[in-house]
């Protein structure tokens, strides 16, 4: 299932629209208004830095001039874009959990573990761009299964009293050892990873001097969790191979509210 985060401008926003202008509250009603809604599997939530919170996402829009964001860099989604007049016309928008692509698979947050990057543009049919018209628009975008492929790895059919596992792509390079064995970690989808293997085998090497492996393996597609198996013969030659599963971020729906006069947030969990 897929959670649902809204980003609503506050209520007294919602109403009171006339052929007139609202100097009052500040509101213009012959401009446009955005109501911004994100669709994304629960993977996301589980980043401690975003807390579900789509304040906490980036968007990029641009109509005749760049109104948030920069295409290359999206900026943190505030308040401040619920309640920015707009012009009626077509826009483009973004939104993502990163604000690019870099950043998600840099993500020095977490040290490059545990983070599925979503994105989605909002379009109307047979068009690239979204039209807007005074008003408020409601505008929910769907960003449907993350980019990339989740990578973990399954050790329990190795027997040796050491391992780690060298991970590079680009300019990534991740290391899981001890704690970090069993991290998760995310690349783009159909990756060639090359693996660096390191390990020590009893009564081959006596545990003392270390033997090493590397191959280069391929990713899943986009969505699925791509696991790699290290196993061994019991006499010091191991072997690597990557697993795939279907698919990861299945779980319940709930509804985030963005009040755009405090930034105060609403939880609504499914019922």
């Amino acid at each position: 299932m897929k959670k649902l985060f809204t980003f609503a401008l506050a209520a007294a926003t919602l109403v009171g629209f006339s052929a007139c202008s609202n100097e009052e509250d500040g509101i213009d009603s012959s401009k446009a208004y955005l109501k911004l809604g994100i669709t994304s599997d629960n993977a996301v939530t589980t980043r401690a830095t975003q807390n579900a919170v789509v304040t906490e996402w980036y968007a990029f829009v641009e109509g005749t001039e760049v109104i948030w964001g920069a295409t290359d860099t999206r900026a943190i989604i505030t308040a401040e874009l619920g309640t920015t007049p707009l012009a009626a016309g077509e826009y483009t928008i973004y939104v993502s959990n990163f604000p690019n692509e870099n950043a998600a698979y840099a993500n020095s947050v977490n040290s490059g573990f545990g983070d599925a990057y979503y994105e989605g543009t909002a379009k109307d049919e047979g068009k690239d761009k979204k039209s807007l018209v005074a008003g408020v628009n409601n505008v929910t975008i769907d960003c449907g299964t993350a980019k990339n492929s989740k990578f973990k790895i399954d050790a329990s059919g190795f027997h040796g009293n050491s391992l780690s596992v060298n991970v590079t792509k680009d300019t990534r390079d991740l290391t899981f050892a001890g704690e970090t064995l069993n991290n998760d970690a995310y690349f783009e989808a159909g990756s060639d990873l090359n693996f660096t293997v390191t390990y020590a085998y009893p009564g081959i090497n006596n545990g003392a001097t270390q033997s090493t492996e590397s191959k280069t393996l391929k990713l899943g597609g986009a969505g699925t969790v791509s696991t790699l198996t290290i196993s061994d013969d019991n006499k010091g030659t191991i072997s690597l191979t990557i697993q795939y599963e279907d698919s990861f971020g299945a779980g319940t729906t709930s509804s985030v509210v963005i009040n755009a006069t405090n930034g105060t947030a609403t939880i609504t969990p499914a019922s």
